[in-house]
């Protein structure tokens, strides 16, 4: 709700949003939100933050002879609702038979569109049950940051077909 002061006590105030454009310009902040007269700010749809982190509105105020403008700042805060996404590199595995024990093979990355405050990092492990029953290793890249989500699919044994 805005909420501006006028010195002339019956002035009756009128608010409205000025046509602009969004933080990157490319989005008009009319099609998102909605200043009544009444100076209630209202959504016309969801916002996301993986799409937009923020919005500046160019507000108006009027009495009827004179008018201000200011400006309102919203920012938008992340919530947890992207799933977590895998990238497979190269997207078709394979690997000849005889292929020796911890050859690298392929890598995966696992991630998170929401920010890393609200769950964006994304840590993985093969089921305890699996261990040592599968021709594969999956563990976490050395050569990366824990937060960057890659692991390594290397061979756990020289693979052999039969």
């Amino acid at each position: 709700q805005l909420k501006a002061h006028d010195e002339d006590r019956s002035a009756q105030l009128d608010y409205s949003l000025v046509e602009a454009q969004g933080v990157s310009g490319s989005q008009s902040v009319s099609l998102i939100f909605e200043v009544e007269k009444s100076g209630r700010v209202v959504l016309r749809r969801p916002l996301d933050f993986e799409s937009w982190k923020s919005y500046t509105l160019p507000i108006s105020v009027t009495d009827g002879d004179f008018s201000t403008e200011t400006t309102l700042h919203v920012i938008v805060a992340d919530v947890n609702d992207e799933t977590p996404r895998f990238e497979i590199n190269p997207i078709h595995l394979s690997a000849e038979e005889g292929t020796s024990a911890k050859r690298l093979i392929g890598q995966v990355r696992v991630y998170d569109p929401d920010s890393m405050v609200v769950n964006g990092v994304v840590r993985c492990k093969e089921p305890d049950e699996w261990a040592h029953r599968q021709a594969l290793l999956f563990s976490p890249d050395p050569q990366a940051h824990p937060s960057a989500g890659r692991y390594d699919l290397q061979t756990r044994v020289e693979l052999d077909r039969e």
